[in-house]
This record gives structure tokens, sequence and C-alpha cells, in this order.
């Protein structure tokens, strides 16, 4: 199963991976993380760890890193596999950010449908709240609707 969300940023690819970059400031920008941390730098082959907002700690790996461009987290857990892949597009006067899911093993018809719901559920709450604002209060770059770019 694989869920996909697809959102148009005003800044740069530069700005934009430098956020991802900085792995332990990931719940600011991802409301399903409340912790993580990798050891060593920002590169292929480094491990870590991710705690979901609702669940339990689970190790991760980055498997594959181009700045600026895309980077890919795989997450192993007994009969689970997920492998989040987030991609850079530079478009004219903003970045097409693209943060796909793809849940493989046993467990992914059950765990596939809730990722699936809060992705769609976190897709609906970015198209109502006013560019630039999370909450009420700034979040970094500018989200603009979807299709604005």
């Amino acid at each position: 199963m694989q869920v996909e969300h697809r959102i148009a940023v005003a800044a740069s690819p530069e700005v934009i991976f430098d956020i991802y970059a900085d792995v332990e400031n990931w719940p600011t920008w991802d409301p399903d993380t409340k912790r993580a941390s990798i050891d060593g730098s920002f590169q292929v082959g480094s491990d870590g760890r991710l705690t979901p907002t609702k669940g339990s700690t689970v190790p991760i790996v980055l498997t594959k890193v181009v700045p600026a461009k895309c980077f890919t987290v795989e997450s192993k857990i007994p009969l689970f596999r997920l492998l989040f892949e987030h991609e850079l597009t530079r478009v004219p006067g903003a970045t097409e950010v693209v943060h796909r899911v793809t849940l493989s093993g046993l467990l992914s018809i059950v765990l596939g449908h809730i990722v699936q719901e809060a992705t769609q559920l976190r897709s609906s709450r970015h198209a109502a709240k006013p560019e630039g604002t999370c909450g009420g209060s700034k979040c970094g770059p500018t989200i603009l609707a979807p299709g604005t770019a």
C-alpha cells in the first residue's frame, strides 16, 4: 500500500532540505512524529530512532540522500516495513514537496488504513490553514494550496 501527499512550498529546495536534515526537529513539521534522532550525519546508512505520536519507538535508517533533491527513510519491525520517501522539485516560485509512504508486510493490511486516514486528515488540515501558519504560529516556509505553485 502506498500513500502520497503533494504540496507547494514558497521556499527553495535547499532551505527545505536543511529542515529535513535537522532530524531532531522533525516533530516541528511532522505532526505524527513525537521524537526523532540519528546516529551521525544525515547520510546514507545512518541509523536512528523515530517515536510516532501514537506508538512505540522504531528503528530507522537513511537509505537514500541527495541534497536539495530527496531522501528516503526505512523502518522495519516484525511483519511490517515502512518506506518514507521525500522529494523536492523546483517549480516557478516554489518547491513541490512530495511525501510518500509505502507499507509492506503482513501488518500493512491493518496499519495501512490507519496511515492513509492520518494522511488524509493532515492534508485537509493543511488546506484549511492560512498560508505560513501552523495553528496560529509561524512554522517556516509558506505552504501554498495544492495546484497554486
